[in-house]
């Protein structure tokens, strides 16, 4: 009896936060971006920008999903069966997955993927959820490497490029990730003074 009141009460403050979450800005556009897709979102097309509003909304948006995500396993580890617990973390971590995915963040989207395919996922949704962050992640690594090709080209125009190294060295630096560093590797030894 015990067991069950704990898992109620964490329960409720989960449903909570996560309610708070899906009304934030974000977590409305995500929804219904679910909604029209039938399920999780697919990934963004080539060229296309991820659904990305104002950084602060999302930080709202991922905190309340973090705080109720803990919330709901307080609740899950008291009663593992609890059905409304269960719901709950469902509905947090597909939520929380669709976030990490927009937002482009790898480590926090296969995290979330994870807890997705424990409480929320089918095979045939873990399936496809896998394929749309591999893609996303391909491509963003495919998007990072053009840019990075496009701007080293231009430096090796010297005096007559398009972009100064003023506003190319920012921009490098502004996709700073794993996938950056491995594109910038062929121009480790470049004997081009603009390009190193």
């Amino acid at each position: 009896w015990e067991r069950q009141v704990h898992a109620e009460a964490f329960t409720a403050e989960g449903a909570s936060l996560l309610a708070r979450a899906e009304r934030t800005r974000v977590g409305v556009k995500l929804l219904d971006q679910i909604k029209q897709a039938g399920g999780p979102l697919k990934a963004p097309q080539a060229g296309e920008a991820a659904a990305n509003p104002a950084q602060e909304e999302i930080n709202e948006l991922n905190q309340s999903l973090v705080k109720a995500e803990q919330f709901l396993l307080k609740a899950l580890n008291a009663d593992p069966d609890y059905k409304s617990a269960r719901e709950g973390m469902g509905r947090a971590v597909l939520l929380h997955f669709e976030s990490a995915l927009a937002e482009r963040n790898w480590s926090q989207a296969d995290e979330k993927f994870q807890l997705a395919c424990t409480y929320r996922f089918s095979k045939d949704e873990a399936s496809e959820a896998k394929h749309r962050l591999e893609d996303a992640r391909t491509q963003r690594c495919q998007e990072i490497g053009n840019r990075v090709n496009e701007l080293m080209k231009d430096a090796a125009l010297g005096a007559n490029r398009g972009t100064p190294h003023e506003k190319a060295k920012p921009e490098l630096l502004s996709l700073g990730s794993p996938e950056l560093v491995e594109a910038l590797l062929p121009y480790l030894n470049s004997h081009t003074p603009e390009q190193q």
